[in-house]
């Protein structure tokens, strides 16, 4: 049978090397750094006029080895890469099934940029619903019938909000939290930070042991943009809490909310930390993630597109957690242990098994429909689904026309569902959100970090 280049081949020119390309494989998860006369031959591979481009014997057969070159069609192509697809999917499915407790809808912060600011404005009664005792009980007790045997699920339990961690909800997150420990559950919070200290007690390795807290800035830009409900500032009481955790060894990701106001702000916030002595002090990280217009109409706000996000980091070097980096960590990790990359077909876990528990008995399945009661999955008093929760999990790169034909789609896995319903008003995978370009830095970046773990297949 005669052969021909995958149609998911994916070559990037090496900006670091003159004649050196990375190939990677859209399905098969090789990776191989080889000189632009192997990129020639490939192309040339069927043409009835070739290019005169050669190559050995033994790179002729590395290159079939690691399906760069088929005998398969395009479509008999597109068919395994949908089987692939939904086979992959089941298996996330099976192992992947996550538990978030909403404590509360609430929240003491009034941040320009929240998506779930429309659920405080127009429902400011019904947001105040907290759990009670009886409610976690029941929430645990669906944990126990929907995770079945606790190898198969998360072992750590996220608490949500809103605001999770308001002090007057102190009781409840301290029974959440012994509950959940007695169960062998670790738990961590993704919090503002403010009221921090009035959970000191439950800031341990084996309860609370892990946080994700937002500063967006120094001073003087945070304070505008996480802004209290009441003292209107938050900046100094939040950089007082991280150092609390820190000295009860809780490991904590700062999150900087980032658009083009506050970018250079990454720098001044890593710099304090050095200055107070927080790098000494215990597991801290600074992370990066781009504001995504959910159409706040604040002229605070100046967002910016994927390209531009990655245009900024890429000048910095990608000092800090991007995009970018994700990308090139995914790469480099299966350079340094010798294996195909970990393929998945699903952009997060609400495509195959994310539950959000809240206050009111419902599940929800993504964090950025939480409240939008049309987009309820099921309950948990007692179990049963609706069929929301069908139409997320059946997502997944195979049932996209273009997904299921994109060489990129292994990696990008479709895009995020919400982002698309906001953009587009359509349900499903195919939030490209540049990704292409963000590929091509990504296999920059990981060639130059670790280049020399590549195995060169060119001869």
């Amino acid at each position: 049978m005669s052969m021909r280049k995958s149609s998911y081949v994916i070559d990037v020119k090496l900006d670091s090397e003159a004649d050196k390309y990375m190939l990677v494989h859209g399905y098969t998860g090789a990776i191989d750094v080889v000189s632009e006369n192997v990129v020639a031959y490939l192309d040339s591979v069927g043409k009835q006029q070739p290019d005169g481009a050669q190559v050995s014997e033994a790179t002729l057969e590395a290159l079939k080895a690691r399906g760069y070159l088929t005998v398969k069609t395009e479509e008999e192509e597109v068919e395994h890469v949908r089987k692939l697809a939904n086979l992959l999917h089941q298996k996330d499915k099976i192992l992947h099934k996550s538990f978030v407790f909403l404590v509360a809808y609430d929240c003491n912060f009034r941040c320009p940029y929240c998506y779930e600011s429309k659920v405080l404005k127009d429902s400011r009664q019904w947001s105040r619903k907290v759990f009670t005792k009886e409610m976690v009980d029941k929430a645990y007790d669906a944990i126990s019938k929907i995770g079945g045997d606790k190898r198969l699920h998360y072992s750590q339990i996220v608490l949500y909000g809103g605001e999770p961690l308001l002090a007057r909800n102190r009781e409840i997150v301290k029974y959440i939290v012994n509950k959940g420990k007695d169960l062998g559950y670790r738990f961590m919070a993704i919090t503002n930070g403010y009221d921090l200290d009035a959970f000191e007690d439950l800031l341990t390795t084996d309860k609370l042991s892990s946080l994700q807290i937002t500063v967006d800035g120094s001073k003087e830009i945070h304070d505008q943009r996480r802004i209290h409900y009441q003292t209107k500032t938050s900046f100094d009481k939040i950089i007082s809490n991280i150092a609390l955790a820190l000295e009860r060894d809780v490991e904590i990701t700062v999150r900087v909310n980032n658009d083009a106001n506050n970018f250079n702000e990454l720098s001044k916030i890593e710099q304090l930390f050095r200055d107070l002595g927080y790098y000494g002090k215990g597991n801290l990280r600074i992370h990066s993630a781009r504001l995504f217009d959910y159409k706040y109409n604040n002229r605070r706000l100046s967002f910016l597109n994927q390209l531009e996000y990655n245009k900024l980091h890429k000048e910095i070097a990608y000092k800090y957690p991007c995009t970018v980096s994700g990308i090139a960590q995914t790469l480099c990790r299966a350079v340094t242990d010798k294996k195909r990359i970990n393929l998945s077909s699903t952009y997060c876990s609400a495509q195959t098994g994310s539950h959000i528990f809240d206050p009111f008995g419902d599940i929800y399945g993504c964090w950025e429909d939480v409240g939008n009661v049309e987009n309820i999955i099921g309950h948990y008093d007692p179990v049963e689904w609706t069929e929301i929760k069908e139409l997320w999990h059946y997502q997944n790169i195979a049932v996209s026309f273009d997904c299921v034909r994109c060489k990129y789609a292994f990696f990008c896995r479709g895009g995020c569902i919400a982002h698309e319903k906001h953009k587009r008003g359509v349900f499903g995978p195919g939030f490209c959100n540049s990704y292409p370009d963000t590929f091509h830095d990504a296999t920059n970046l990981a060639y130059k970090k670790m280049h020399e773990c590549v195995k060169n297949i060119d001869q």
